[in-house]
């Protein structure tokens, strides 16, 4: 357990991770499971979507480089539906960024996380990024959600 994150923090959270590996994925439901959490996993941005269209997550990992729909795709996506999670998601990727595919003005709220990457920072990550409030405005705005 690291000094500054209580990872009890991930107990009973749902969270997303999406990545096109399925090994990615699958350590990622072990680890996170371990603590707690509520995990599901996919391997593609098209059932990202999916998921966070029928379900509430109190964070997503989410990778960037993907076939088809990829990370950047999903994060449009969750800007117009679920503008909440853009403050609680964590991009994971091998690759450099580009500002320009989501907008500056989203960028600072969300954490990237290189890989390969320690298991043990993603977590704390996870721990630090589910400390964030939610914007209970997003909420209630949100089309997928009552108000």
């Amino acid at each position: 357990m690291c000094a500054d994150c209580d990872f009890a923090a991930l107990k009973d959270r749902r969270i997303l991770a999406v990545d096109d590996c399925v090994q990615i994925t699958s350590l990622l439901r072990d680890v996170f499971a371990t603590c707690g959490a509520k995990i599901s996993v996919v391997n593609s941005g098209e059932a990202a979507i999916l998921h966070v269209c029928v379900t509430h997550f109190d964070l997503v990992l989410l990778d960037i480089r993907m076939p088809g729909i990829d990370g950047w795709d999903v994060l449009r996506y969750m800007r117009t539906t679920k503008p909440y999670l853009l403050a609680r998601t964590i991009l994971i990727t091998g690759d450099r960024y580009s500002r320009a595919a989501v907008g500056d003005s989203d960028l600072p709220r969300m954490c990237i996380v290189y890989k390969p990457f320690e298991l043990d920072y993603l977590r704390t990550v996870a721990c630090r990024v589910l400390a964030r409030p939610m914007d209970t405005q997003d909420i209630r705005t949100s089309r997928s959600l009552p108000a």
